[in-house]
């Protein structure tokens, strides 16, 4: 069965794989591109995977294809490579990566942007969309009802499914009810 829009994406990976092999400057501007020698090397992109908790993707990996699509399929582009951090030191890494080869950088959260402003051909794309941690802080002095930090990659369906179970728990608590009568209401549902 024909698939234009996958026969598109292959034939614009395939052109600039192309464009960037036969018409590769010598790395002398800002930014370094694909094809160019001020690319990392094989061994260096190693070293760089192996030292992050998270997983960087290349256009070589099966995974790949997948994750670049955007919601508009007019505006999808191909990262260099896609790190999924799993932490702050990971997005540091990231960064000083970067600058060390002079990649370009995108960053990606939920990557619920129209026009794909998240990815961009030839970067190094720091996809935080698995950072996606909560922390409730229910005595802040900041505000009576308590505050809630949320990490970039939490989508809000999870946060407002988190902030009804602290909501719930409060309502218990305030109505003089103890933990040991919550974990006996848990049960009976």
């Amino acid at each position: 069965m024909f698939r234009p829009l996958e026969f598109l994406c292959a034939w614009h990976a395939v052109l600039m794989c192309i464009a960037a092999t036969v018409s590769s400057p010598p790395c002398t501007g800002n930014h370094c591109l694909p094809g160019q020698p001020c690319m990392p090397s094989f061994p260096e992109r190693l070293a760089f995977a192996r030292d992050l908790q998270g997983q960087v993707v290349y256009p070589s990996d099966p995974e790949y294809r997948g994750l670049n699509i955007v919601y508009n399929p007019r505006t999808t582009a191909y990262p260099y490579a896609i790190v999924f951090v799993k932490n702050v030191d990971d997005v540091i890494k990231s960064v000083n990566f970067a600058n060390r080869y002079k990649l370009q950088i995108s960053v990606k959260s939920s990557g619920q942007d129209y026009i794909g402003r998240s990815t961009k051909d030839g970067t190094l794309q720091i996809n935080l969309s698995r950072l996606q941690g909560i922390a409730f802080n229910l005595t802040s002095g900041r505000n009576e009802a308590g505050e809630v930090t949320v990490q970039t990659g939490t989508t809000w369906r999870r946060v407002f499914n988190e902030v009804q179970v602290i909501a719930c728990v409060l309502i218990i608590v305030i109505r003089g009810m103890g933990p040991y009568l919550i974990k006996d209401i848990a049960k009976r549902f």
